[in-house]
């Protein structure tokens, strides 16, 4: 399925929230190599983001997305770890930008 090319400017609102979760209940999520959790007092973050994008961009649809923070030398980035789209031209468009844990929802 045909998508925009990059970069993809886009209209709309986004809700995020932050967890603080035990380590030991992550589940075992593949992170990119020389990458770990961020881990303080037995706890990681997680990130949610609730996003509604709308018409007036390149493209109009709803996601769901996890964020765990992750310690990369270093520095502190955050890694998707599972991501949910309602749109397939938004599907086939992530795959290039490494969102390989992207579904359909």
């Amino acid at each position: 399925m045909p998508f925009p090319p990059s970069p993809w400017h886009l209209t709309g609102d986004m809700v995020v929230s932050l967890w603080r979760v035990p380590a030991d209940d992550l589940p075992p999520w593949p992170l990119p190599r020389g990458v770990r959790p961020w881990v303080v007092r037995r706890r990681a973050t997680l990130l949610t983001f609730w996003a509604d994008y709308r018409p007036g961009g390149v493209l109009a649809y709803r996601e769901v997305l996890i964020a765990l923070a992750v310690r990369h030398g270093r520095g502190l980035a955050g890694s998707t770890v599972a991501a949910w789209v309602d749109d397939e031209r938004s599907l086939a468009g992530g795959a290039p930008c490494g969102a390989s844990r992207r579904s359909r929802a």
